[in-house]
């Protein structure tokens, strides 16, 4: 069980990844949890080669396998993909906007 998680998102071939209070982020490999590079307020999963995240800049950023690409340079607030690979995300002021 990972500790202190404030997120978690499941993609829809079951991968699960979440971020703690620390903004540390990790990702369940067989029956262990296993902390990745970077941090983020958030995580979404599409699948497993699909994973984004906002970082502290609000930008969406996508797991390359060893760190996080710049995807996005908006303002988000939060986000969500969906199992089409489609991203939509929210902005401070409460639009909502697709990112892809």
């Amino acid at each position: 069980v990972i500790g202190n998680a404030n997120w978690i998102s499941v993609g829809h071939d079951g991968s699960v990844w979440g971020v703690r209070v620390d903004a540390s982020v990790w990702k369940r490999d067989g029956e262990k949890w296993v902390k990745v590079e970077g941090e983020l307020k958030k995580v979404v999963v599409q699948d497993a080669d699909n994973i984004y995240g906002l970082n502290f800049f609000n930008q969406i950023v996508k797991w390359n396998g060893t760190g996080w690409d710049l995807l996005h340079k908006g303002s988000a607030e939060s986000l969500s993909v969906g199992s089409d690979g489609s991203i939509w995300a929210v902005k401070a002021n409460g639009n909502i906007y697709k990112v892809n």
